[in-house]
């Protein structure tokens, strides 16, 4: 699979660099939820499992949702948790 292969697909895929002035990582946020990895790529070993969390706030009893905001030709983004979302389609 190729980096255009992801787009045509669209699926946007980021890198995040904690070590950027300004960035802000919190693993803790994602990683409290259900980690689906396994169950997506079968017989995976245990070490690339560890690696890679596949985070699914929907099977989470946590009252709360997920939101992704990307600017991908900024390459800026913010990942944040609430219980709803503020954004309507007029906005």
């Amino acid at each position: 699979m190729h980096d255009n292969d992801l787009v045509e697909m669209n699926i946007l895929y980021v890198g995040i660099s904690p070590e950027r002035s300004g960035a802000v990582f919190n693993p803790e946020l994602l990683t409290r939820y259900p980690n689906r990895f396994t169950e997506i790529v079968e017989g995976a070993p245990a070490i690339v499992a560890e690696a890679i969390h596949v985070a699914d706030p929907a099977a989470s009893e946590l009252p709360e949702s997920v939101f992704l905001w990307a600017d991908a030709l900024a390459q800026e983004g913010v990942v944040f948790v609430s219980d709803r979302c503020e954004v309507g389609p007029d906005q």
